[in-house]
């Protein structure tokens, strides 16, 4: 086991409101907030006719002749289980090497463990946070807690952060799920072509429907794009997941559509509750991965950009 490593001096930044009116314009929940890394806004201001919202999403997208490789992961780090940091994770990421990384689950303070894990190894990430709340397990010792969430990394090298924000989702006063939830984005250059990306782990036990509503709302129909996370929801048509699929948003494994007879499974109970759905983009490869550190598998989708 990896001794725990003293975090470094992220101090969470004061959460504020000045993302509401923007999310409001496109569909996002009105209750947003900035990112854990970037307290000044949460939103990047509007240039041109590229205006954008507190929501990460675009009227358009930066097209670009140069075709590249761009490898997408997505996971979820089964918290409860693991209240110290799993060297496994640090080893999965490793021989994966995604170029950008949704990670669900996770303390702020393990996240930090992974980029200098990674560092050592010659790997460069850039993270955002979306922190929305706070756990025993993500603390620095006996009786303290930690910012706990979602986490979006981009490999330096591969794709750079043009903005970046985070914003809650609804919550859904008659689930039995009361975690507080939401989103993270960011807008992610690679070379001179520009992809919206946001990674989000929605409730469960009644939670679904009106999260995945309010999620889709909030990313809208972009030219190009990618949401991956932890869905909590199987893909069936007329399941949670109805609002993406009338989207036109699309899977990356071509097997998992509204009628999934073979979509494979990322979860150990048999199910698939973790996706890479993409817009405009044209997918080489995809995967679902087992591991030992996690319930969840990690989920894997190649785009050819």
């Amino acid at each position: 086991m990896i001794a725990q490593r003293p975090r470094r001096g992220i101090a969470l930044a004061t959460l504020v409101a000045g993302m509401v009116a923007a999310a409001t314009a496109c569909g996002a929940p009105p209750a947003a907030k900035a990112s854990l890394d970037d307290a000044k806004t949460g939103a990047p201001a509007a240039t041109g006719r590229e205006a954008r919202s507190a929501s990460g999403a675009a009227a358009w997208g930066t097209s670009s002749n140069a075709a590249r490789s761009v490898r997408v992961m997505t996971w979820n780090w089964e918290m409860p289980k693991h209240p110290v940091y799993k060297p496994g994770w640090t080893n999965v990421v490793k021989n994966q090497k995604p170029d950008v990384l949704g990670l669900q689950e996770i303390c702020v303070k393990w996240v930090d463990h992974l980029l200098d894990d990674l560092r050592e190894q010659g790997l460069h990430y850039e993270a955002v946070y979306g922190t929305w709340r706070t756990d025993w397990r993500c603390g620095n010792g006996a009786g303290s807690k930690g910012a706990n969430g979602d986490a979006l990394l981009v490999r330096k090298g591969a794709g750079r952060i043009a903005s970046k924000g985070n914003f809650r989702l609804p919550a859904v006063p008659s689930s039995v799920d009361k975690e507080e939830r939401g989103v993270v984005w960011a807008r992610v250059d690679f070379g001179n072509r520009t992809v919206p990306v946001w990674n989000t782990h929605i409730g469960y036990k009644g939670a679904q429907k009106d999260q995945t509503m309010a999620l889709a709302n909030a990313v809208g129909t972009p030219r190009e794009g990618i949401v991956m996370g932890d869905l909590n929801s199987e893909p069936t048509g007329k399941g949670p997941l109805r609002p993406l699929w009338e989207a036109n948003w699309k899977e990356a494994d071509a097997r998992c559509t509204p009628d999934p007879r073979e979509c494979p499974a990322t979860h150990d109970v048999g199910k698939k509750f973790d996706y890479i759905f993409q817009r405009g983009l044209r997918v080489t490869s995809a995967d679902s991965i087992p591991t030992p550190t996690s319930d969840h598998h990690v989920v894997v989708a190649t785009f050819a950009l």
